[in-house]
């Protein structure tokens, strides 16, 4: 087991520190674990995601060299409406990054069957193809390290997609996962 520690800062969701320190240090942890792994598929999830079991057979039934699953980041900023922030955006005529908040994106989580979304920008629970990670590096974006990576992706020629029906659980706070533990807040009902 290799320990990586740069002395970097609680993550508070503060854009000082993720500026400073965050995006610097998930890039420079996320290369390294990819100059290490060797396997057909590299699966990045998040410390702050709960995902079920079957995550890993649902992604790669794919066959995508980049899919994501899903998750709301809205929920500080949008208690009532957290899908107006999912982990996956599309890129707009200005070139900047957009929410993708459709029908589908809201009512993932009670999607039947897979719903597969070609996206520009993704990340928190994403799989990737050997070929991706070895010729893909992540680095400094303000809108973080997943944004960089994406980008570079999108410019070697790969696409990039999310299974809907792979929603996944973001827990943005200790508060979060004690309500989520104790029943008291169901955060994939829409």
């Amino acid at each position: 087991i290799d320990v990586v520690n740069q002395n970097t800062p609680s993550d508070q969701r503060e854009f000082s520190i993720r500026n400073q320190y965050i995006y610097k240090h998930l890039s420079n942890l996320k290369n390294y674990i990819m100059s290490k792994t060797r396997t057909d598929k590299l699966l990045f999830i998040d410390t702050d995601i709960l995902v079920n079991p079957d995550v890993i057979t649902k992604l790669l039934k794919h066959g995508k060299k980049i899919i994501s699953g899903l998750i709301y980041n809205g929920y500080l900023t949008n208690e009532e409406k957290p899908y107006l922030y999912p982990n996956i955006m599309k890129m707009d005529e200005e070139g900047q990054y957009r929410h993708i908040a459709n029908y589908h994106v809201k009512n993932a989580s009670t999607l039947l069957c897979s719903q597969v979304q070609k996206v520009d920008l993704t990340g928190a629970v994403i799989m990737l193809d050997r070929s991706v990670y070895k010729s893909v590096k992540y680095g400094f974006h303000l809108q973080g390290e997943d944004a960089f990576f994406c980008k570079m992706a999108q410019d070697k020629g790969f696409e990039l997609f999310c299974d809907l029906h792979v929603y996944c659980q973001h827990i943005m706070s200790p508060e979060f996962l004690k309500l989520y533990l104790k029943g008291e807040l169901i955060i994939n009902e829409i």
